[in-house]
């Protein structure tokens, strides 16, 4: 599934930033191949960056993709246009867009104080967690535990 669309893009912008931006040869005219390929290579980025939290990506369980990602997968496709066009002239206030959206995608990636909606329940894949801490009979099975809890003799 598509994180984004050129309609999503063009929602976002300006008629005269949209054409702009994406008229590939300096004219009015939106060039809709450049366009297709900002959106594809923003999206590549996005996935890229967010592989290892949402190995399903974020329309896993099904749902649609929350607009918050949305929006931030567009920053990228703009900052993408600003920087492949030569006659770009704002691409600075696009690169500020492009680095609060991967700075909201490292957040997501990190469970930092944001997940997305759509998202299954628990915690994104790079956290750690303390697996087996228990045994089938319930002892511990970490050694500092079961020597804080004088289960095993310590050196000390």
């Amino acid at each position: 599934m598509s994180l984004i669309s050129a309609s999503d893009v063009q929602a976002r912008l300006s008629t005269a930033a949209y054409s702009r931006l994406f008229a590939k040869s300096g004219g009015s005219t939106v060039d809709a191949t450049f366009l297709a390929l900002c959106v594809a290579e923003a999206e590549s980025q996005v996935r890229i960056w967010t592989k290892a939290a949402f190995p399903g990506g974020f329309d896993a369980t099904g749902g649609t993709v929350d607009i918050a990602i949305v929006g931030a997968t567009v920053a990228v496709a703009c900052y993408n246009a600003a920087r492949l066009h030569p006659s770009a002239t704002e691409g600075e206030a696009y690169r500020r867009g492009f680095d609060d959206a991967r700075e909201f995608f490292k957040a997501l990636s990190r469970d930092q104080d944001a997940r997305p909606v759509t998202a299954v329940t628990g915690r994104a894949k790079p956290r750690a967690a303390i697996a087996n801490t228990t045994d089938a009979s319930g002892v511990a099975t970490n050694s500092y535990t079961r020597a804080a809890s004088a289960q095993d003799a310590t050196g000390f």
